[in-house]
């Protein structure tokens, strides 16, 4: 987790990332990935996660019982 925008472009220099607001987000909102904007567009904090390659389709997996 990032308290500045300024640690998110760190985390940024040398690879891909995913960076989403902590609070407010969900479905989409409060996601945003490379090249990321100069100027934080949300409020801090924010989580920092690696990109990763997909083919682009949504997938959720469920789990029932214990």
């Amino acid at each position: 987790m990032r308290g500045s925008w300024t640690e998110v472009f760190a985390d940024s220099r040398n690879r891909r990332v995913v960076v989403k607001a902590v609070h407010g987000g969900g479905r989409r909102r409060g996601v945003l990935s490379d090249p990321l904007p100069a100027d934080p567009p949300m409020d801090g904090p924010q989580l920092v996660e690696d990109w990763i390659e997909h083919d682009g389709r949504d997938r959720k997996a469920y789990v029932a019982g214990g």
